[in-house]
């Protein structure tokens, strides 16, 4: 996570002394999903974000975010089922720890509004713990998603967003991510 924050840090402090640059900054709240592959159980969790981008080429932006878990999720883990039969497991409480994300963001906007993609790399802390193990999740990987974005005034944009935040092997985080940002 350190690697990506100051690759992130490094794109905006050489981006910085061109004077057609526009500079952004903003936070948001997410709701995400966390599956794991061969069980039917969802893991409901949430967070918050801060984020600050760039516009280093006409449409084409750079954004890094950091985002921090609100609140653990616990289900019973289930076997998703094989031959009519499915697995139960032990009460699992999953949290969301924290997160740093690298996007390139291509947009397309108007006076009033804009859609824009995310591509990019999310380095992801997550636990799970119950009465047999506690597990730590150290997840990174592509990440990617859609938005829209509306025009509050000359300099301030409210966002929503699908994102498929991480999914590395058998895990998978997505969601949606209410946002806003400044442009100064």
């Amino acid at each position: 996570m350190k690697k990506l924050l100051l690759i992130s840090l490094s794109v905006f402090a050489a981006s910085a002394h061109a004077d057609d640059k526009k500079f952004y900054a903003g936070g948001g709240i997410g709701v995400w999903n966390f599956k794991e592959s061969g069980y039917d159980n969802l893991y409901k969790l949430s967070s918050v974000e801060a984020l600050a981008g760039i516009n280093v080429w006409k449409m084409i932006n750079i954004e890094g975010r950091v985002g921090v878990g609100l609140e653990s999720s616990t289900a019973t883990a289930k076997t998703e089922p094989t031959n009519n039969k499915a697995t139960v497991g032990l009460p699992t409480e999953v949290n969301l720890d924290n997160y740093a994300s690298l996007y390139i963001k291509p947009e397309l906007k108007n006076d009033i509004a804009k859609l824009y993609g995310l591509v990019g790399v999310t380095q992801l802390n997550a636990s799970s713990s119950n009465k047999s193990a506690d597990t730590a999740l150290d997840l990174s990987g592509l990440s990617f998603g859609a938005g829209m974005g509306f025009q509050l005034s000359e300099t301030a944009v409210i966002n929503l967003e699908y994102l498929r935040l991480v999914q590395e092997g058998k895990y998978r985080f997505s969601g949606v991510n209410l946002g806003f940002n400044i442009g100064f």
